[in-house]
């Protein structure tokens, strides 16, 4: 019950802050800016219901400090060296904070652990950030993520209702970033989303628990495209860190000029499960069952859909 309860309620507020946060941006800016950077609520949600429910919330307040700095980004635009340290900082914070609640005994694995999650965690926010550029696309990425963690971590008595949470505020969201340039989740909503990730993930492989690994089923395709896209603008000698349009919903909505674009996670993401009906046996466990079948779908799926039914040159 508790956990439609929060559904629920993060639904209803959402959709009445993100109709005030509307008024708000647009009045600052003149109707001149697209209104962007809602998702920075997101932590502030996460933070109240860490309070409310008595976790432990320094994890929580980290994030809802950090993503406060990060949202100057989304009102005025940070350095890229600056929104790189950002995302490392978190990321190495996220790691110490498993690191320390663990049983296990690190020594000199310990620094390494640290730097090889605060890249991670570079890494899993601007896969959400790349996806934040055609209205409901991150939406649509974002609620993959919380259904994986209902399905993953369905005993977790804290993820499922966080999992909620973040269903209930990217729906109350979605009815105004249905239509086009209307409002964006932004660049400090990415960066928490992705914290969050790399927060469930750390935690999850240090308890030896590899469920984690259900999150290939959605994140396989956007990590796929990034990397595409990041070997091509490579050799067209483009600057990386200015926008492109080369990304695979890019390529959807230019070619069949609708919302067509939220079908292709949808359909990797059903290939996969499939995939994973057919391949997994006893020797494999479920969840490298999943691994297995992103890495075969994807690629397939990804060269199928842009070199064969949209004749990509």
């Amino acid at each position: 019950m508790i956990n439609f309860s929060v559904f629920g309620v993060s639904l209803i507020m959402s959709f009445i802050i993100c109709f005030f946060y509307k008024k708000i941006w647009n009045f600052k800016f003149n109707g001149i800016k697209i209104p962007t950077g809602f998702g920075i609520l997101l932590s502030v949600f996460l933070l109240v219901y860490a309070v409310i429910f008595e976790l432990s919330i320094f994890l929580y307040i980290s994030i809802f400090i950090l993503s406060f700095i990060y949202w100057i980004d989304d009102i005025k635009s940070l350095p890229a060296t600056v929104r790189f340290f950002l995302q490392f900082f978190l990321g190495a914070i996220i790691s110490i904070l498993a690191l320390e609640s663990s049983s296990i005994q690190f020594g000199y694995e310990y620094i390494l652990f640290v730097i090889i999650s605060g890249i991670f965690n570079i890494f899993l926010t601007n896969i959400f950030n790349f996806y934040d550029g055609l209205d409901l696309n991150l939406s649509t990425l974002i609620i993959l993520f919380a259904l994986t963690i209902l399905f993953a971590f369905s005993k977790d008595k804290n993820l499922v209702p966080q999992a909620y949470l973040i269903i209930g505020f990217i729906l109350g969201f979605s009815f105004f970033n249905f239509k086009s340039n209307n409002i964006f989740f932004g660049d400090a909503g990415c960066f928490i989303v992705g914290s969050y990730c790399t927060y469930i993930i750390t935690n999850s492989y240090l308890l030896g628990d590899f469920n984690f690994l259900y999150f290939a089923s959605f994140l396989a395709l956007p990590c796929f495209d990034v990397f595409y896209v990041v070997l091509l603008r490579l050799y067209m000698k483009e600057n990386l860190l200015t926008r492109n349009y080369h990304h695979l919903y890019h390529k959807s909505y230019y070619y069949f000029k609708n919302k067509s674009y939220l079908l292709n996670q949808l359909i990797n993401a059903i290939l996969i499960i499939l995939c994973h009906l057919v391949i997994r046996n006893g020797d494999i466990s479920d969840e490298y069952s999943f691994l297995i079948s992103s890495i075969l779908v994807t690629p397939i799926f990804y060269f199928v859909f842009r070199k064969i039914i949209i004749k990509e040159k």
